[in-house]
């Protein structure tokens, strides 16, 4: 299988206190990477260096053999291609549901207003939220915030998804309307990466 992303002997750290050390990893296209580990392990820290969000302190990584650390890379484009859908949602409640999906790709001139309009429809279909377009992002349950969060991510075809504890903050009864929401994008053939400290998604 050819490689999306490798790390190369990364190093995150905050003053004298060292995050993540040392750490290699290669991740496949297609793959479905699950990383697992108890609060604290610096598994959040490795999923946000992997989109730039945290700055690593040294090491290297690559996407499509590309140095996305020493090279110039267009960021807004990069974290099109490698998207990321957060424990808490980070959407914006100011905005009703379809803004939240078409605001990105509208800003990055890579679709029309009729166009992202139509696609955030269309997705919001398949994450079983049909007709969800006007609704306040306060008024929805925490996994109707969830996979409004996934649709986002996927409305600039991302290649990469990477998922930080996507189902932690949900109460029980809403974990599994998320977790098929997730296993549908292997239908798509979307890279995923997954950091949890919950067992579900080993055995799913």
């Amino acid at each position: 299988m050819d490689k999306i992303i490798s790390v190369k002997d990364l190093v995150v750290s905050y003053g004298d206190n060292t995050i993540l050390k040392g750490i290699d990893l290669d991740i496949y296209k297609n793959e479905i990477l699950v990383l697992i580990g108890s609060s604290g392990g610096g598994k959040t820290t490795l999923l946000r260096s992997l989109n730039l969000l945290t700055e690593p302190t040294s090491g290297d990584i690559f996407y499509n053999n590309e140095s996305i650390i020493k090279s110039q890379i267009n960021l807004n484009l990069y974290r099109t291609k490698v998207g990321m859908v957060f424990q808490n949602f980070n959407l914006f409640t100011n905005l009703n549901v379809l803004n939240n999906l078409t605001l990105a790709p509208i800003k990055l001139k890579l679709m029309t207003k009729e166009e992202a309009s139509k696609n955030a429809s269309l997705l919001l279909k398949d994450m079983n939220l049909e007709g969800f377009e006007n609704r306040k992002i306060n008024a929805l349950s925490g996994g109707q915030k969830q996979r409004v969060a996934i649709a986002r991510t996927l409305m600039v075809d991302p290649e990469v998804i990477l998922f930080d504890e996507p189902t932690s903050a949900l109460d029980p009864e809403m974990v599994q309307d998320v977790l098929n929401s997730i296993k549908a994008l292997k239908e798509k053939g979307i890279t995923m990466v997954i950091v949890t400290h919950e067992m579900n998604f080993a055995k799913d």
